[in-house]
């Protein structure tokens, strides 16, 4: 599921939905952004896609073994936050 259609299944079903909204990240921009470039793409697509919380974030079924570590932790942080 691609990010905008994300986030057209979230707008069309409610405004305050109760399940999970999955949230997808673009593989290329995890293996390439610097840290501050992906914290802010991780935030905008987590306030987007899921301004209340409850939500999934993952760059498709896996990370791929060219993602380097340090942006795969930068992800996981900046969801945790």
């Amino acid at each position: 599921m691609c990010f905008r259609r994300s986030i057209h299944i979230r707008k069309a079903t409610s405004s305050a939905m109760t399940s999970t909204t999955p949230s997808i990240l673009d593989v290329h921009k995890l293996a390439t952004y610097d840290e501050k470039s992906l914290r802010a793409y991780v935030r905008n697509i987590i306030d987007a896609c899921a301004p209340g919380g409850r939500f999934a974030l993952g760059a498709g079924n896996s990370i791929p073994s060219y993602i380097p570590v340090e942006n795969y932790l930068v992800m996981l942080n900046e969801a945790r936050r």
